[in-house]
């Protein structure tokens, strides 16, 4: 599994704002933020998010959860 791939194609369930980059602010609109719509490397949500991605497609296809380990599945 490609980890990169996986965390740009992937989609935020919650609204994150960004603030302007050091060296990127336009003059005129420093107070501005952006809108993020997709995951950004390193952000702690994105593991989150990517991991609960995996769980659910793990699980359609039958797989649950051991109780012993949370990174192992069994069927």
């Amino acid at each position: 599994m490609d980890i990169k791939i996986t965390f740009l194609n992937g989609n935020f369930e919650e609204e994150i704002y960004m603030d302007q980059p050091t060296g990127f602010i336009s003059k005129g609109q420093e107070d501005k933020a952006s809108h993020l719509k997709r995951f950004i490397y390193g952000f702690k949500q994105s593991f989150r998010s990517c991991y609960f991605r995996f769980h659910e497609a793990v699980n359609s296809f039958g797989l649950t959860m051991a109780l012993e380990h949370h990174s192992v599945y069994v069927r």
